[in-house]
């Protein structure tokens, strides 16, 4: 930390989380309504909230102006020919920074905060070029859990009908947009816009070129405090636009609601609940998510409703 700016390396919160979904969700964060991996992402794969071996810069505040720079370059020492679920060699013990995968990744964030209003812009960029290649996976490894953890994207999830490792490119981005601001006397409203294109993956597009997913995502959100009491309404929604997409045109809705007790300054009691109408499939859609399979939908072809609730003790450190 200098007077030029704060410089930094290691796993590194991403601006995709500190700028967007904590500004438009600053009560949730990424938990229970606030539609973080449905609705918003903090980067293209909808799952990652900081990079390993990364490098982040992050200007002086000038007149409440900040920008933020992050690099994190491929890592592929785990893509072996004898590769587990995860993506490791059958003799590597060790998941430790440094032995999982990792695609590429660019991020620039640009965030205003002054007084009541606080506006944040962020576009990132991901890589799978040349990373996923020539690797043998069979049919159970694919359909794990640890197949499509976010460490490790290079295998189809059950969502592309293929039991092979992708083996062609995919650069993915996302553009965001988001505020929020300070109405007073216990009232703030806050929100998001947010673009994320999946680029082609050869063999999963069944052939096609085109993106295999084009998301655009909008998320509004109303908080209101008196005393110890805190309750927030959360809507969003996501459209799919990609014509090499069976939901292209599709819409996903999300909607969210909950409460906080404030036990202490740093201690709260919360209630969560969340409806997630997912008609445009775009959890099965999320490469390299752990979001991936969290939804199942069996023979139903129709029901793509998620309905998740939460009691629970908020601690803040």
């Amino acid at each position: 930390r200098s007077p030029y700016g704060d410089f930094a390396f290691g796993a590194l919160n991403n601006a995709g989380l500190v700028y967007s979904q904590l500004t438009a969700a600053p009560l949730q964060g990424t938990s229970f309504g606030g539609g973080y991996g449905t609705v918003l992402g903090a980067d293209p794969t909808m799952s990652v909230v900081r990079w390993a071996n990364s490098f982040r810069y992050i200007t002086p505040n000038m007149n409440g102006f900040e920008a933020s720079f992050i690099y994190a370059a491929k890592q592929d020492n785990g893509q072996k020919t004898a590769a587990t679920a995860n993506g490791v060699a059958t003799t590597t013990t060790s998941l430790g920074v440094g032995l999982n995968n990792q695609v590429g990744a660019k991020e620039l964030g640009l965030k205003y905060a002054q007084g009541p209003l606080k506006v944040a812009a962020v576009t990132s960029r991901t890589s799978l070029s040349a990373f996923c290649a020539a690797t043998t996976v069979t049919a159970t490894q694919n359909t794990t859990a640890t197949a499509v953890a976010a460490n490790n994207p290079c295998y189809s999830s059950t969502a592309f009908t293929t039991t092979t490792a992708i083996d062609a490119s995919q650069d993915n981005k996302q553009n965001s947009f988001a505020g929020s601001y300070d109405l007073g006397n216990g009232f703030l409203v806050s929100g998001a816009l947010q673009k994320t294109t999946l680029g082609a993956i050869g063999s999963a597009t069944t052939g096609s070129t085109a993106d295999y997913s084009n998301r655009s995502a909008q998320f509004l959100n109303a908080q209101y405090t008196t005393g110890a009491h805190t309750f927030f309404l959360s809507n969003g929604s996501v459209k799919e636009q990609a014509s090499a997409n069976t939901k292209n045109g599709q819409k996903s809705k999300f909607t969210g609601m909950g409460y906080n007790y404030a036990l202490s300054k740093t201690t709260s009691l919360v209630a969560r609940y969340e409806q997630f109408d997912d008609q445009a499939n775009v959890l099965s859609t999320i490469l390299g998510s752990p979001n991936a399979y969290s939804q199942t939908q069996g023979t139903d072809s129709t029901n793509y409703k998620r309905v998740r609730s939460m009691l629970g003790l908020n601690v803040n450190f």
